[in-house]
């Protein structure tokens, strides 16, 4: 006799993008900024990237709320930015449990020049347990940052920060992509509108 043949099948993984309108920054609540949309290639080639322009002389932002966050739990946020268009100096992505503005964030600061990163944090937000840049064709990285939440809170939002010394109304940052998951590692990305969306992601 001879063992029957297997056939073994790989299943795609799954993730979850917890963070709504996740390509469309002129839709997140504005704070003393600007968003052109539409602005520009995104790195799945459609022309859906919007650029980020902070109000001259301020701390402009951009923030959206995202479905509630449990406490005690690790979450992973990621953003793509590109950089090569009359670029800030510096910008800030970071999760504020408490919402924009609250006291408890955590996240990073991306310097322009040379592409760095450093640790974020206010309030009873750690500073992120891991941190990562990854770069992509055409201008594009990945920001990605792993923390742990603090609060529960349903005002959680993902706040894309300008905190420098270069705001003219002019220079900003191309963003798209917004990500927020649960665990420590980042999946490719998943596109969300108004709800949170279960998929198995493409890689761009």
């Amino acid at each position: 006799t001879r063992a029957a043949d297997v056939l073994t099948v790989a299943l795609p993984t799954y993730n979850t993008n917890l963070c709504l309108q996740s390509q469309t920054l002129d839709s997140w609540t504005s704070t003393t900024s600007s968003v052109t949309a539409n602005s520009a290639a995104a790195p799945d080639g459609t022309t859906t990237a919007d650029y980020f322009i902070p109000d001259s002389g301020t701390t402009g932002r951009r923030y959206l709320p995202t479905a509630t966050t449990a406490s005690a739990t690790t979450y992973t946020a990621s953003i793509y930015f590109n950089v090569a268009t009359t670029p800030l100096d510096q910008f800030t992505v970071f999760f504020g449990n408490t919402g924009e503005g609250g006291p408890d964030r955590s996240g990073v600061t991306v310097t322009v020049s040379g592409v760095t990163m450093a640790n974020y944090s206010a309030g009873a937000g750690a500073a992120p347990s891991a941190k990562s840049i990854e770069t992509l064709s055409g201008g594009w990285y990945r920001l990605i940052f792993t923390f742990a939440s603090t609060t529960v809170s349903a005002a959680s939002a993902i706040v894309v920060r300008y905190l420098g010394a270069s705001a003219d109304s002019t220079k900003g940052v191309l963003a798209w992509g917004a990500q927020l998951e649960t665990g420590s590692t980042a999946g490719a990305y998943i596109p969300t509108t108004t709800v949170a969306v279960t998929a198995a992601p493409l890689n761009y």
